[in-house]
């Protein structure tokens, strides 16, 4: 179960990011590589406006912040019109890993990524070789990667406050992403 968890997380972030691996809706669900039936980031429908966001997210003027979710699942895209930032996305893990496995978790997000784009023009990595590293937030911490596609910056993260785990991606320029760690280090349970 834990593997169709991964597959599917990874699955997420690269159909988030426009990559999403053409043989992905065509397996049939018995089959090896089938997607497994669980949200997908890119499937996630806005949540009803009387629903109380978990975290709150202190952005930049001129970025836009997007609560959704489907199936109980939060998330988050945070997009902006300049800056170079294509987008900000983020959700919760479904699985009930604990915070001690988010350097298990980022490794296999990692090296999921890599797999993914060994035969992707699209997902050309600079290099397949990648440094995880430390996201330390006021009240979120865990870890990120860092990859170089053509022409952007992707990278990989799994955060918790202790309660759950969030995994998620930003696309975008070099040098818009200190600007959106920054947000991340940021964020805080919405204890309303």
């Amino acid at each position: 179960m834990k593997d169709a968890i991964f597959r599917a997380a990874i699955l997420s972030v690269l159909c988030v990011a426009g990559c999403c691996p053409d043989d992905a809706a065509e397996k049939s669900p018995g089959s090896e590589s089938a997607v497994p039936e669980i949200p997908l980031v890119a499937d996630a429908a806005p949540v009803p406006v009387d629903a109380k966001p978990p975290i709150l997210v202190d952005a930049p003027e001129g970025w836009k912040v997007d609560y959704r979710g489907k199936q109980g699942i939060p998330l988050y895209v945070l997009s902006s019109k300049g800056g170079g930032m294509r987008f900000l996305v983020f959700s919760r893990w479904p699985a009930t890993d604990s915070p001690g496995e988010i350097p298990r978790l980022m490794k296999v997000l990692a090296d999921g990524f890599v797999a993914q784009s060994v035969d992707r023009e699209d997902l050309r990595l600079e290099s397949r070789d990648y440094k995880v590293e430390t996201l330390d937030g006021e009240e979120f911490k865990g870890q990120y990667v860092a990859f170089k596609v053509p022409a952007e910056t992707q990278v990989l993260f799994v955060i918790s406050d202790g309660d759950g785990i969030w995994n998620g991606q930003f696309a975008g320029a070099a040098e818009a992403w200190p600007v959106a760690l920054d947000v991340l280090k940021k964020l805080k349970r919405n204890n309303d």
